[in-house]
């Protein structure tokens, strides 16, 4: 118990209360005992889920996150991220490939990118 000592008073009150609130009618029976089997399928539970969350994490982060306890905040803004230099390379190697058509025009190609563009916001 060790890493508790460390904790707050209000730090060990927020425990006390989240664990009252969500857990206690969870693995502790009505006689105050422990009920093992439902601790047992509660953390095996949530060991799935913070494995299964690191790999959505990684996932959507392209790997720069994995870790289960990174806020939703910083995942939210990594991945939006990751997604915004998905889409600048998507559309950058389009327009470049356009560009490099050869038998177009100036004028066409011009075109062929605001077609393209315009296409992609519908």
């Amino acid at each position: 118990m060790d890493e508790y000592s460390e904790l707050t008073e209000s730090e060990l009150q927020d425990i006390e209360e989240e664990f009252d609130t969500f857990w206690k009618h969870l693995i502790i029976n009505e006689d105050g005992s422990i009920n093992l089997e439902n601790l047992k399928r509660e953390l095996t539970d949530y060991s799935t889920f913070i494995g299964e969350a690191s790999k959505v994490y990684a996932h959507v982060t392209n790997g720069n996150i994995s870790k289960p306890n990174t806020s939703a905040e910083d995942v939210i803004s990594v991945s939006d991220d990751e997604n915004d230099k998905f889409y600048y390379n998507l559309f950058r190697d389009d327009v470049l490939y356009i560009l490099d058509e050869e038998s177009l025009s100036s004028e066409d190609k011009l075109k062929e990118i605001r077609e393209y563009f315009k296409e992609e916001r519908e």
